[in-house]
């Protein structure tokens, strides 16, 4: 029916099912020339992707745009395809392409092949892949599950995939594929009888299962943490990952804390890390007093792994200290708590800011942070700069007047 150097290419789902179409020694675009985009492209591989080059009884991929992913069996080792580069395969090999499989074998058009025959060939067995001179190319795709034109085997992602959602779990448990194309399921359920349940959904299916009940994440971060005082909250996310907050001693136990809880609680597909040391915690509110004018009066202490806040404050800022406590209850309350070592509140010296005293064409005093202050202007805390001369300053605040001589 057909020469050495046809390939008859058949489709097994999409705009052509059933159709089979011989080709000759030449170069075919996916997607136009075998109008099979529907089988072939999913969300994940643009249509003209890649061609076919048919030479002989040695078919070629050719990558046209981005890259695509093959996995040869009985011929050549899995290979990263990008745009530029191509492969010949030896026959018989079974492609898979994503979780398209192509398949190149000599065997005769199986178009018309049913029974127990038709699956054998559809999953590539080496051994019924040998007779005639065609080459045959078999487009199957991910959704053709008991294809009538070939009684083609269900892709075994797309069924534990449809199982999991049988069993409400498509959003909780991560779907991976193994290195040999096994599908493998990991997460963190709520209890053992939960994990069980879905052992047995997946009982007759070759299924990896790496799955962890969630009373086993608490002990486990108890035996991680080095501190009695280092706090972390965790919280279950969706596909098996798991988002931890708190604060922590130190940065080497911020990085490895993942690391760590993934090894004693396998279930855990990924750690989303929001942990901060108490330096960093430290640091942060030295910038917050900063922005609320009260780093010359507080500083932040460590004792005993606990922080504090050390100083006095006027009567004037004592506002300014509550709106800092909150700021902290709000960020980081939950955790661990802010010790207060603030004595009796003192009234400000509205000078005790004052650097420098500038005597020209125009007088000024110069306060911290390089605040320049002219008569007219606030010095801080409603006090007023009314006079600056050699001899000295005058200021005033709601009627009171403060001369300081020189």
């Amino acid at each position: 029916m057909c020469g050495a150097n046809v390939l008859s290419v058949i489709v097994a789902t999409g705009r052509n099912s059933g159709a089979k179409r011989e080709l000759a020694n030449g170069t075919y675009r996916f997607g136009s020339d075998l109008e099979c985009e529907i089988v072939l492209f999913g969300s994940d591989m643009p249509a003209f992707a890649f061609t076919l080059e048919i030479d002989g009884n040695r078919p070629k991929i050719s990558v046209e745009t981005g890259s695509i992913r093959l996995e040869a069996r009985h011929s050549v080792p899995t290979a990263e395809l990008a745009a530029g580069k191509s492969t010949r395969l030896d026959m018989p090999a079974i492609v898979h392409v994503g979780s398209t499989c192509l398949l190149f074998t000599d065997a005769t058009p199986i178009g018309g092949v049913t029974g127990d025959d038709a699956e054998h060939r559809a999953t590539g067995r080496p051994g019924l892949l040998v007779a005639g001179g065609a080459a045959v190319l078999a487009v199957i795709a991910s959704l053709a599950i008991g294809s009538a034109s070939f009684g083609s085997d269900p892709d075994p992602l797309a069924l534990v995939n449809e199982r999991l959602k049988g069993l409400g779990l498509g959003g909780e448990l991560l779907l991976e594929q193994s290195g040999d194309g096994t599908p493998h399921i990991r997460g963190v359920l709520g209890n053992d009888d939960r994990i069980a349940e879905v052992r047995e959904a997946f009982a007759d299916i070759d299924v990896g299962l790496t799955l962890s009940p969630t009373a086993t994440i608490e002990p486990a971060l108890r035996s991680i943490l080095r501190e009695e005082n280092e706090h972390v909250r965790w919280t279950l996310m969706d596909r098996g990952a798991v988002r931890l907050e708190g604060i922590v001693a130190e940065s080497m136990t911020r990085d490895s804390i993942g690391r760590s809880l993934a090894n004693i609680v396998p279930g855990i597909a990924a750690t989303e890390n929001r942990l901060v040391t108490i330096t960093e915690v430290g640091e942060a509110v030295s910038v917050k007093l900063a922005e609320l004018e009260l780093a010359d009066e507080l500083s932040v202490q460590r004792v005993e792994g606990e922080l504090s806040l050390a100083g006095s404050v006027a009567r004037m800022q004592q506002d300014r200290i509550g709106e800092l406590l909150e700021w902290y209850e709000r960020r980081y309350g939950m955790y661990r708590r802010l010790r207060l070592d603030i004595s009796g509140a003192r009234e400000n010296d509205p000078l005790d800011r004052l650097q420098a005293i500038i005597l020209d064409d125009d007088p000024r005093l110069v306060m911290n942070g390089k605040r320049h202050v002219r008569p007219g202007e606030e010095i801080g805390d409603g006090w007023i700069l009314e006079t600056i001369s050699e001899s000295g300053i005058a200021i005033f605040r709601q009627g009171e007047v403060r001369t300081v001589n020189f």
